[in-house]
């Protein structure tokens, strides 16, 4: 998508508000079909919120339409919401209406190290609770800033926990945003970090929105006050498994992406990802196995079992491809 339609855009002062891994490569297709988002969904949200309509091919071959081209809310069903997300279950996006935003005049990117991920919680929790506006607050742990280091010449700390607050708008806003985020994070502990911006700032968030595509990736979905918890969780899994982690989360989001190693450890990474599945569900969170090796699949459900909600997605499915024209068995039970 980027290849294509951002720089058509950025010439006219405008962008697509999504910033999904693998952005080089990725479609637009791609990215609705799967609702694909990247760090700053904290401030701009998903595709379901950039799509202000579509076309849709049916099972039938009729192509239904809905939507417009400018933002509007009426009453009644968003269909637009329905379909993204849905992998191409209930039908083919054929063409979207997405709504364009300004591009920010300036974009600046505060790192702060951690000594343990509960100081650094207590700053996103206080960034949350105030009138700040981030657009991305994310969460490296220390193996992943050791990739990020080894592999990418990242300068991260691969002691404790890091934390990247990003902040977009006019150069007075954010000066005044970073002041006010460093008062909050000495309170809590913080190290002071750099301060990116330019080419820099850019070559870091590639090389973060990357490090979620590891051979084994879990996407850890849960509550932003559980995240301490999870993570000594996926500490304790990992050390009884004999395997390592490596973790990115969207911190204001309560998104982590967990890579397991080595990704040949097929019987021990069933167990722990087994034992991370049930700890997220006790937590009223989700774990969804992303990238893995065949191998892996045969011990374990992608999805997980079915929410209570399932049945309302199998009527869905009844409703909108009951002779099952359109792909199946690659979604949540099956369908």
């Amino acid at each position: 998508m980027s290849k294509r339609v951002s720089p058509q855009l950025a010439a006219k002062g405008q962008w697509v508000a999504l910033d999904p891994p693998d952005a080089e490569q990725a479609t637009l297709g791609g990215i609705l079909a799967s609702n694909a988002s990247g760090p700053k969904r904290l401030r701009h949200g998903t595709a379901r919120d950039v799509v202000i309509g579509r076309h849709v091919v049916q099972a039938s071959g009729e192509i239904a339409r809905s939507g417009g081209r400018v933002v509007k809310n009426v009453a009644g069903y968003d269909l637009n919401k329905l379909y993204i997300g849905s992998l191409g279950t209930l039908g083919i996006i054929v063409e979207a209406n997405l709504k364009l935003q300004p591009l920010p005049t300036s974009e600046r990117t505060l790192l702060l190290t951690y000594a343990n991920v509960n100081d650094a919680m207590q700053t996103v929790m206080a960034l949350l609770g105030s009138l700040l506006t981030p657009s991305a607050i994310e969460l490296i742990d220390a193996g992943a800033a050791s990739d990020m280091s080894d592999f990418f010449g990242l300068n991260l700390p691969t002691d404790g926990y890091t934390l990247a607050i990003d902040f977009e708008g006019s150069s007075t806003s954010i000066d005044r945003q970073l002041d006010e985020t460093r008062l909050i994070a000495r309170k809590a502990g913080a190290l002071m970090g750099e301060d990116l911006a330019g080419k820099e700032q850019a070559q870091f968030w590639q090389v973060v929105r990357e490090h979620t595509r590891g051979t084994v990736t879990c996407k850890v979905a849960i509550q932003v006050s559980q995240i301490a918890s999870y993570l000594e969780t996926i500490n304790s899994v990992c050390r009884r498994q004999r395997l390592e982690a490596a973790v990115v989360g969207h911190a204001g989001n309560g998104i982590l992406y967990v890579e397991l190693r080595p990704g040949d450890a097929t019987s021990r990474l069933v167990e722990a990802i087994g034992e991370l599945r049930r700890q997220a569900q006790e937590a009223r969170g989700s774990l969804v196995v992303e990238r893995c090796p065949i191998e892996l699949k045969r011990g374990i459900s992608v999805w997980g079992e079915p929410g209570l909600d399932f049945y309302l997605m199998q009527r869905l499915k009844q409703q909108f491809d009951a002779k099952g024209t359109f792909v199946k068995g690659r979604f949540v039970g099956g369908l």
